[in-house]
């Protein structure tokens, strides 16, 4: 989502036959739609997502510039 607009920009959906179990969709999803938006020449400042290491890992290994933040409210639930 855009934060000056509250638009968003592009939304992928992934199928579980797409990646072989439920555990990579996430990470899937989240490239497609980087790919897409980056594509545009979007400039994505930092990304909020939960603690999935896929995604964390994905975004360390080839999104190093895109700063990487943990939603809250998936942190205090897990430390409840």
């Amino acid at each position: 989502m855009d934060n000056a607009t509250d638009l968003i920009l592009h939304y992928s959906l992934v199928q579980v036959t797409e990646t072989g179990s439920s555990v990579p969709m996430e990470k899937e999803g989240l490239e497609r739609c980087l790919t897409n938006v980056l594509a545009k020449d979007v400039l994505v400042k930092f990304i909020t997502t939960d603690r999935h290491t896929g995604v964390s890992a994905l975004l360390n290994r080839k999104y190093p510039t895109i700063d990487h933040q943990y939603d809250v409210w998936h942190f205090g639930k897990e430390h409840c």
